[in-house]
């Protein structure tokens, strides 16, 4: 190559060597510009995550003060999807919700009887004898159900507690028992899910409050019917049919109990057995939204001498 033929490369050379490095700077800063939207769409992924938590923990504070100012209100009314409350003076894209149920409407899953589960259209049969031999003090596997053998030769090898469960959570190490048997919010297809938190408490000594248990929990009593569990629902809803309205009657003694209209003896002396009268446990569902990510809390509550104590609160979002 002559001298003259390399002063012609030159320009060509450096013209090449300089779109090189612009393909570099440039392959680069979308790197950058890459990877700097990934982390800030993390970044505001965690903030809105974090923002849904503590609505929800406010949530959970508000009832708790709603509580605190008419225990009888919560006490002796069952609070159904129609009294779930809703703040909307939050900044937009945010929501707060929560829900108060009373825990003694509920089945004590540790000393109500397993036979009245049997009668629950909302409760899979296959997972009573399977929560019976979590709880019971042998190893012997009741038919359909699961010892030692089963869960110490599972993945994660653990045994039986076979005693009282104290937290429901502990539901979610029993055999077919998933997250979404927990706890489902699908209120589109009720009758096609389980959803344990609906149907179990921990709390009390296995009697219903007679003032918010729902017509299909009396009617698992025994010797209580249907229409006379729905009686007993019509009767403390008053005369306009309505939960947790001024005409509401309360169901404060076994003479009221007596007074029932529309039920045997015989009826009236088994609810006198089988039910209470008031609660002092509570448990609050709390919603919090955040930019269209939501958490959902479950919290229990006691409240003695007008002061709450939280007995746990858990994580029950999806």
């Amino acid at each position: 190559m002559t001298p003259t033929q390399n002063k012609n490369c030159r320009p060509a050379a450096v013209l090449i060597l300089v779109l090189i490095v612009i393909a570099t700077m440039t392959l680069l800063c979308a790197g950058i510009v890459y990877r700097t939207r990934i982390e800030l769409r993390l970044a505001n992924g965690f903030a809105n995550r974090s923002a849904a938590y503590l609505l929800a923990l406010a949530g959970i504070e508000i009832a708790k003060s709603k509580i605190t100012a008419d225990p009888n209100h919560y006490n002796n009314n069952t609070n159904d999807e129609d009294l779930f409350q809703k703040f909307k003076n939050l900044k937009p894209a945010a929501s707060i919700q929560y829900r108060i149920t009373d825990e003694l409407s509920l089945f004590n899953i540790n000393c109500s009887d397993p036979a009245a589960w049997q009668k629950l259209q909302n409760l899979d049969p296959k997972l009573i004898p399977i929560t019976l031999d979590w709880t019971d003090a042998d190893d012997i596997e009741t038919p359909g159900g699961a010892e030692n053998t089963y869960y110490l030769n599972g993945p994660a090898k653990y045994a039986p507690s076979n005693k009282n469960i104290k937290m429901l959570r502990e539901l979610m190490f029993l055999k077919d028992i998933s997250p979404e048997t927990y706890y489902s919010d699908d209120k589109q297809n009720p009758s096609q899910t389980q959803n344990l938190t609906e149907i179990f408490t921990v709390q009390g000594i296995g009697k219903f409050n007679i003032n918010t248990c729902p017509a299909q929990y009396l009617a698992t009593l025994p010797g209580i019917e249907q229409a006379s569990a729905q009686k007993i629902v019509s009767y403390r809803q008053g005369p306009d049919n309505q939960t947790a309205t001024a005409d509401d009657h309360l169901i404060q003694s076994t003479e009221d109990i007596q007074n029932l209209p529309g039920l045997t003896t015989l009826e009236k002396d088994l609810l006198c057995e089988y039910c209470c009268f008031n609660s002092n446990y509570f448990r609050i569902y709390s919603t919090g939204t955040s930019k269209g990510v939501t958490c959902k809390l479950m919290a229990t509550l006691m409240i003695q001498n007008n002061e709450i104590t939280v007995i746990c609160v858990e994580n029950i979002s999806r």
